[in-house]
């Protein structure tokens, strides 16, 4: 693994704007670099990218809304998100209220109370969405990544 200033690749860093970056390589001339999540690989000189990028930890999770465009025009749900995503979407983390309330627009979500998970699939696969806890503001919340890193939410 490529080492970047003695923290291992992959590291996080942030514009001014708050926008996450992943540096994937860094060399004595250049750093390669994406988005948060994914999506083109960038090249800046070190110095380029020295002056433009801070190292960073991920932000904690704050209350945000998700929505998708499988979803019936103007339907929201309350969210906590922590600015990652997948592929330039969103990653959001929904609280069982929510989860069973997705439940209700997309008859494929189904949840497992004895599992604690949220399924969606058939015979041919299924993704599986486990319980995570988080903690917002102090308190920690059990919540479920339903479609993160799978779906497009925004």
């Amino acid at each position: 693994m490529t080492e970047i200033n003695n923290a291992p690749a992959h590291t996080l860093y942030k514009l001014a704007n708050g926008a996450l970056f992943t540096v994937i390589e860094r060399t004595a001339e250049h750093v390669r670099f994406t988005a948060q999540g994914g999506g083109i690989v960038r090249m800046l000189s070190v110095s380029e990218f020295d002056d433009q990028f801070t190292q960073t930890e991920l932000p904690p999770y704050a209350p945000g809304i998700a929505t998708g465009d499988w979803l019936p025009d103007g339907t929201i749900f309350p969210c906590f998100y922590n600015g990652t995503h997948w592929n330039s979407w969103r990653m959001p983390q929904f609280e069982l209220d929510v989860g069973l309330q997705l439940c209700e627009h997309m008859p494929d979500l189904r949840y497992d109370e004895h599992l604690d998970a949220f399924f969606i699939g058939d015979e041919d696969g299924e993704c599986e969405f486990r319980s995570e806890q988080i903690s917002v503001d102090g308190r920690t919340i059990t919540v479920y990544p339903i479609g993160a890193g799978f779906w497009c939410w925004f």
